[in-house]
């Protein structure tokens, strides 16, 4: 049997395709990956809810969010302010809220993933820009 036969493709860690052998295709050497459409369930409002809680009693993330907040007071005084942007502003909140979560909760010094879907960290994220203009800015 030729040796091209038994070579598959699989991916690399950068999205290119190399060629591999028989049995390791599209096996991610950085550990297993969640497959397309994973996260894509809807958001059910309790583990949003504990993220903003506790993106609003945890000290660094606090600062993190009154930074962002302090800069979209700016955009609006400028007339710059766009609410999707806004949005994507606290989604970076929201996933450094979700890594300290994960730290804090699980005792896991060394975690890099996410406890919560990117739909939850989003809804969070949009709970944060409803009550930055409701004036709930926990100041």
């Amino acid at each position: 049997m030729s040796k091209e036969k038994t070579m598959n493709t699989c991916r690399t860690t950068r999205g290119r395709f190399k060629r591999c052998p028989t049995g390791t295709r599209n096996r991610s050497p950085i550990g297993a990956r969640a497959p397309r459409g994973f996260y894509r369930a809807a958001a059910d409002g309790y583990d949003e809810d504990e993220l903003v809680l506790f993106g609003d009693n945890d000290e660094p993330t606090y600062r993190m969010l009154q930074t962002i907040r302090t800069n979209l007071r700016k955009h609006m005084k400028r007339g710059r302010f766009d609410r999707a942007k806004a949005v994507v502003g606290f989604v970076h909140g929201a996933d450094f809220a979700d890594k300290r979560y994960s730290r804090e909760v699980y005792r896991d010094r060394n975690a890099k993933g996410f406890n919560f879907s990117p739909a939850q960290r989003r809804a969070a994220a949009e709970q944060w820009v409803v009550r930055f203009f409701n004036g709930e800015t926990g100041e």
